[in-house]
């Protein structure tokens, strides 16, 4: 495989594997489950938040997915008897997956924290317009321009808020059923990245994400003024929070 699409195919392993891991910690699953096939994430609202908008293709995603069930990451389910023709002369005694949801290992568990940055006095500062943050995984180098700041008390407020707006009202946009769900996705794991230290490539790609879905149809409650204050809002700092 090329150098390229590997590195490509590894980041966005590591990304739905952040992904998984927040999931389970939603889930308030103990370490049990780790052992288990529990009800994990859903493989086709992930595979949805990383190809929308092209950012990867489907069989970036199926490579990724793939290489993380290769090195026991993650697992798929739910696990089903294997079906067997009626008609066949070969009778296979086995099960497979039904591949509706992920689910984390223990193995998967503990390479999703050596992967996370170590704290440390001497790690680069991202300077941003109205604050800075440390720990980011977003650049190289002593300076990296960005849109988003953790070390901000506002930033995370307004995150948070941002989250809460959208649970509470979401159903007064009027999306249509596959951009609402795609919607809810961005925002649970947004909310799910403000219970831990948030990780800004996630945050970040779900918050425009969440933009592109939702721009045109909180602008159209702006503009015919029939809309709650809170959009205003909402419109005003999703482009301050992610750009």
């Amino acid at each position: 495989m090329d150098k390229g699409v590997q590195k490509t195919i590894d980041d966005l392993s590591m990304q739905i594997l952040a992904d998984i891991v927040a999931d389970f910690r939603q889930k308030n699953l103990d370490s049990d489950a780790l052992n288990e096939e529990y009800v994990g994430a859903s493989i086709v609202v992930l595979e949805e938040k990383y190809c929308t908008d092209e950012a990867y293709s489907k069989i970036d995603f199926d490579l990724a997915l793939k290489q993380l069930e290769e090195n026991e990451l993650v697992g798929t389910g739910p696990t089903v008897p294997y079906e067997n023709q009626p008609d066949s002369g070969v009778f296979v005694l086995g099960f497979r997956s039904k591949r509706e949801f992920v689910c984390l290992t223990e193995k998967g568990y503990k390479a999703a924290q050596k992967s996370k940055p170590k704290r440390s006095s001497s790690v680069p500062t991202v300077h941003i317009s109205g604050g800075n943050f440390h720990h980011s995984p977003i650049g190289v180098g002593n300076t990296v321009h960005q849109t988003m700041t953790f070390n901000d008390p506002k930033s995370i407020n307004d995150l948070r808020y941002l989250v809460e707006t959208f649970e509470k009202h979401i159903d007064e946009l009027t999306l249509d059923a596959t951009s609402k769900r795609k919607a809810t996705a961005q925002i649970s794991t947004i909310k799910a990245q403000l219970e831990d230290e948030p990780d800004a490539v996630i945050v970040m790609q779900a918050g425009r994400t969440l933009r592109n879905i939702t721009e045109g149809a909180i602008g159209s409650l702006i503009a015919t003024a029939t809309q709650p204050a809170v959009w205003t809002w909402v419109s005003q700092h999703m482009p301050k929070l992610f750009g």
